[in-house]
């Protein structure tokens, strides 16, 4: 009880010192902080990564990237990502980002027990009537979702469902744009340039 205690005021100081003024709900991953914190009291040394790790975390998509391209640099991003995410809360259709997320991971799987295995996953959590994670989809798309998985033509199974769900995420991301969020966003993320 105490450590939960502990790491409720850090956060509360952590926010109240990158912005007093901050209405959006910042959350710290208390499992990473239980670590830091776990390092710092056992006396370990912590090293500072290499360089070269750390210029990668530094790296992210600017905002005037995406506002050229869109959506497209918005899924690439690191922070607006998760802007973009507490959006989609609100508009109760985080699923789509969940779903699309997932199949970009998906069509990298090389291993065709692997693809089995998560396209079942994938098919279960948001293409399945009354799935916890339903995605809006056509019933011709998941028709031929099935039909794609009955014969086992993994490759290209969730294509139809994928390029539906970007649209709606392009509709989402237009929509976030006029949003409160948005404005947050540029805000607090404005300066930031890729490096």
């Amino acid at each position: 009880m105490q450590r939960s205690s502990s790491i409720s005021s850090i956060t509360s100081s952590v926010v109240s010192k990158i912005n007093p003024d901050h209405t959006f709900p910042i959350s710290i991953d208390t499992q990473t902080m239980y670590k830091v914190r776990r390092r710092h009291s056992s006396g370990d040394i912590i090293q500072a990564p290499h360089r070269s790790y750390l210029a990668k975390i530094a790296q992210d998509v600017c905002l005037q990237e995406i506002q050229q391209n869109g959506l497209t640099s918005l899924l690439s991003s690191k922070v607006p990502l998760c802007y973009f995410l507490y959006h989609l809360l609100q508009e109760y259709s985080y699923e789509n980002l969940f779903f699309y997320l997932e199949l970009e991971q998906y069509d990298k799987i090389l291993s065709d027990a692997q693809k089995w295995t998560t396209a079942k996953h994938v098919y279960e959590t948001y293409v399945s009537k009354n799935s916890h994670f339903e995605v809006n989809l056509d019933d011709q798309v998941r028709s031929d979702i099935i039909a794609a998985m009955e014969a086992r033509r993994l490759d290209r199974c969730f294509d139809k469902a994928k390029r539906a769900v970007y649209l709606l995420l392009e509709y989402s991301f237009m929509q976030f744009m006029q949003a409160s969020t948005w404005e947050i966003m540029v805000s607090s993320c404005g300066k930031a340039e890729k490096k």
